[in-house]
């Protein structure tokens, strides 16, 4: 008998172990265990990721023209603007819009948006809208009406739903956000590709101070002010 025969025949009788190893497993603890287990074999065998999933080229608050959709918080004209810092007014509910610009191609398998800070004062979003839907169901969407929709105990508003993102397209998501007390919050968007979560941070002031601005980030010496 020659080494390659020598191996195939231990390779065949390890996995002829292993089955056998796998079915007293599967009689003694349930299939439940099993489905557990192949589900950590599956995040082992997982793929380095791919250069650029989960990151995005460039990421912002969108105050978008007045035309389009109207917002609360800040004066608008006939231009998009997009800010880093975002100013909010505090006790109020409010729409926010994050205008995302992927670096590559990825799916998205769960993206996340929400505040640090005190679990109390901190903005919480409550609910997720399409700002550019006139009318329809899908105008506004809460937990309570999607299963795909969800606020986990962080107040993270996740949708967990898979989204195809292309490098150069531009994606825009909004939520319905309640603020509380004043103060500087960083505000985090994540996103859970097959192979990674990547977060992104941005900075979200509540503040009820007259007279403040927000820097834009397209336009030239552009400030917005609030209302």
């Amino acid at each position: 008998m020659d080494w390659i025969s020598i191996i195939r025949a231990i390779i065949s009788v390890v996995g002829a172990i292993g089955a056998i190893l796998a079915a007293i497993f599967a009689f003694r603890y349930g299939k439940k265990s099993i489905e557990l287990v192949k589900e950590q074999l599956k995040i082992i065998k997982r793929e380095k990721p791919a250069e650029g999933e989960g990151e995005i080229e460039k990421l912002g608050f969108l105050i978008p023209d007045r035309v389009r959709h109207k917002v609360s918080y800040a004066k608008q004209d006939n231009r998009e603007h997009l800010v880093k810092d975002l100013i909010l007014p505090p006790n109020k509910e409010v729409t926010i819009m994050l205008w995302i610009k992927p670096k590559s191609n990825y799916t998205v398998e769960d993206n996340y948006f929400g505040c640090e800070g005190d679990y109390d004062k901190k903005p919480e979003p409550i609910a997720y809208f399409n700002p550019f839907v006139l009318r329809g169901k899908i105008k506004e969407i809460t937990p309570e009406e999607n299963e795909h929709h969800y606020i986990d105990h962080h107040k993270y508003y996740h949708v967990k739903s898979k989204q195809e993102f292309t490098r150069d397209e531009v994606y825009v998501k909004g939520y319905k956000i309640q603020t509380h007390d004043e103060g500087g919050y960083i505000a985090k968007y994540i996103i859970r590709t097959p192979n990674r979560v990547k977060e992104h941070k941005l900075k979200i002031k509540v503040s009820g101070k007259k007279g403040e601005k927000m820097k834009c980030l397209i336009h030239n010496n552009c400030y917005i002010d609030l209302i």
